[in-house]
């Protein structure tokens, strides 16, 4: 048999207990859910014979009541499945929050063993039925040698409840299986979206950085854009500025021909003008030039006009 756990219930739990112990102490006779509570490992041999001394019913479920309280919360649930074992079913709706019936109206659905899923996981309920299941032999033993002793009437009592907690084991058996299936289909489905979301995790690391790498890429090709902008606008001012440069030689050379053009043409009109005599009254510039000065010892007069 497993070690009994003694720790206090939850708090939600335990004022659950508290709040229908009135109705507990009126309807449910302790003694019959002892026997269920030890093979669970709920309650040890001590705690069994302090219920069971206690005078009264109402004083044997409270005892109980209060030793549940101190028993964990896994206590709570088999209490809850105590009950129903005990064909007392509408106590255990009533204390979970379930609709529930009255005594009457319950016996036709007593025997069927029930687990309080809001406070109990699979794992527990698997837990719980394993053990429950593995002591189905032991008890059965147990009983068939009290049977053989000479059993009392409140032995009998205590062997019928017990055969109906072995019976309700048989049928967690099978239940068992059912959620051991359960459990594995969760698992494998867990196991599946885990997978999943690792692929899809890795999907998208993937894709942030190739995203970070075009990121940096495009950095760099922007920097060289902007390297290779800032040289053509340089190279563009160098030829607007050489361009400027040579549109001042042009107009100087242009101003040059100009000027040498002009000479040119006074020169061969100059050249081209018939030759004539100088007179007093013609207005040529060949007519009205004065006279070149003659040079000494030449043999001509001081002046002399060259025609």
């Amino acid at each position: 048999m497993d070690r009994v756990v003694k720790r206090t219930m939850k708090d939600s739990l335990a004022s659950k207990l508290r709040k229908n112990l009135p109705y507990i102490e009126e309807h449910v006779e302790a003694k019959e859910l002892l026997s269920y509570l030890f093979a669970n490992s709920i309650i040890d041999v001590d705690d069994r014979e302090s219920v069971s001394r206690a005078g009264t019913r109402k004083e044997r479920a409270c005892s109980l009541v209060t030793l549940l309280m101190h028993r964990g919360d896994r206590a709570y649930a088999c209490f809850l499945e105590a009950l129903r074992n005990a064909r007392y079913t509408f106590v255990a709706n009533k204390i979970s929050g379930l609709p529930y019936q009255t005594s009457e109206d319950s016996d036709a659905g007593a025997g069927a063993a029930h687990v309080d899923l809001v406070t109990v996981s699979i794992p527990d309920r698997i837990a719980s039925i394993e053990h429950q299941t593995g002591i189905y032999g032991i008890t059965l033993e147990r009983i068939s040698r009290r049977l053989d002793e000479g059993a009392t009437k409140e032995d009998l009592k205590l062997i019928q409840l017990e055969i109906s907690n072995l019976e309700a084991a048989f049928r967690k058996e099978l239940e068992m299986e059912k959620l051991k299936s359960q459990l594995k289909a969760k698992e494998d489905e867990l196991a599946r979206l885990s997978a999943e979301m690792s692929d899809q995790v890795q999907q998208l690391l993937a894709e942030i950085a190739s995203l970070k790498q075009q990121a940096v890429n495009g950095e760099r090709e922007l920097q060289q854009f902007m390297r290779e902008k800032a040289q053509l606008e340089t190279k563009v001012q160098d030829l607007i500025t050489k361009e400027a440069s040579n549109n001042i030689r042009i107009e100087t050379v242009e101003k040059n021909f100009e000027a040498f053009s002009s000479e040119i043409k006074k020169m061969v009109k100059a050249s081209i003008q018939p030759k004539h005599k100088r007179s007093s009254g013609c207005r040529c510039e060949a007519c009205n030039r004065p006279p070149e000065p003659a040079v000494i010892g030449s043999g001509k007069s001081h002046y002399q006009w060259k025609y």
